[in-house]
């Protein structure tokens, strides 16, 4: 297993509905994840299917080309 820490960010470009990211949060718990998204559909959709987690405050997500 990958060894981790604090200061480890994780960007996903085109997170979509940042599947990837909640994986790589609960797995990793140290971690902070950005999400990088095109489109604003997807975003509002990570947005919201995150919106009830505790480890949302270690998951951000960015609208960006």
């Amino acid at each position: 297993m990958t060894k981790v820490n604090k200061k480890d960010i994780v960007y996903d470009l085109g997170c979509g509905d940042a599947r990837f990211l909640l994986f790589a949060v609960r797995n990793f718990p140290k971690i902070k994840a950005v999400g990088v998204e095109r489109a604003i559909l997807p975003y509002f959709l990570a947005k919201f299917k995150t919106r009830n987690y505790k480890i949302l405050k270690k998951m951000e997500f960015v609208v960006a080309d």
